[in-house]
């Protein structure tokens, strides 16, 4: 399998971060400069996302495309961040390669989300479908990510006027990797089991503001894992790097120096 294009900076342990559905790598920017104080921070596009190959509906491919990337970076062990749908990712290469991974750190994680089914989620899924069918893939994305991206006091950071016109561009333009994200959906690949036999630290960061799935995988996890442990990102919904830029990079700077 070829690897993807990457880039990295900054000098230490290594960490690779992997975004969510809707974001490429670009999410990460207003974080990685407080990381790469301290760290070898290596950053890429999933496949579908950015300048990535074509989508893909597999998360074994996506968890390839990581071992490949940290393969070919030569590093040893590495934590890896993952945001939403990149937690998949994480908690797949930590489970197949085990000597691979050292630490996860796991972002408002979109793991098992069947397990935590919530009624906004599901009518959020029927809306997205029923969208993207009569309007296009630009307009389904917009409607996922305008739920994905919801307070749980009401509005969304999506339809902030304050949101950078940019961004919004771009994660629209990933409109055929958040499709394949979700047609490869809540596939027992990784049954739950097999994630809790991890011996490895599992930090888990959940925003204050997320909504109740969110919340509630999140909570389920620092349950099941012996490993796990959760805290709160004050003041942010699932954009954390919109929401709370300079808090997030201080929450993982110390998540990672723990």
């Amino acid at each position: 399998m070829d690897v993807l294009p990457w880039r990295a900076a900054g000098e230490g342990s290594t960490v690779l971060l992997i975004h969510g559905s809707g974001p490429d790598a670009s999410w990460w920017e207003p974080v990685r400069a407080a990381l790469e104080r301290d760290h070898h921070v290596i950053v890429y596009d999933r496949r579908g996302f950015g300048s990535a190959a074509a989508p893909v509906s597999n998360w074994e491919v996506h968890a390839a495309d990581a071992l490949s990337i940290l393969n070919e970076a030569g590093s040893g062990p590495a934590t890896l961040v993952g945001h939403s749908a990149g937690c998949v990712v994480a908690a797949t290469v930590a489970v197949r390669r085990r000597a691979a991974v050292d630490r996860l750190v796991l972002l408002d994680p979109a793991l098992y989300l069947r397990r935590h089914l919530t009624p906004g989620f599901a009518a959020a899924y029927v809306r997205t479908a029923l969208v993207r069918r009569t309007r296009g893939d630009e307009a389904g994305a917009a409607t996922f990510l305008r739920w994905a991206f919801r307070y749980r006091n009401g509005g969304s950071a999506w339809d902030r006027p304050d949101y950078p016109p940019t961004r919004r561009r771009a994660m629209l333009a990933n409109a055929p990797g958040i499709f394949a994200d979700m047609a490869a959906g809540d596939r027992p690949h990784l049954p739950l089991r097999e994630l809790t036999t991890l011996s490895i630290p599992v930090k888990i960061l959940l925003g204050e503001r997320s909504q109740r799935l969110y919340r509630r995988v999140a909570e389920g996890l620092a349950t099941r894992l012996a490993t796990a442990e959760l805290s709160v990102l004050s003041g942010s919904a699932h954009d954390m790097t919109f929401d709370q830029p300079a808090e997030l990079g201080a929450s993982l700077a110390r998540l990672l120096g723990d």
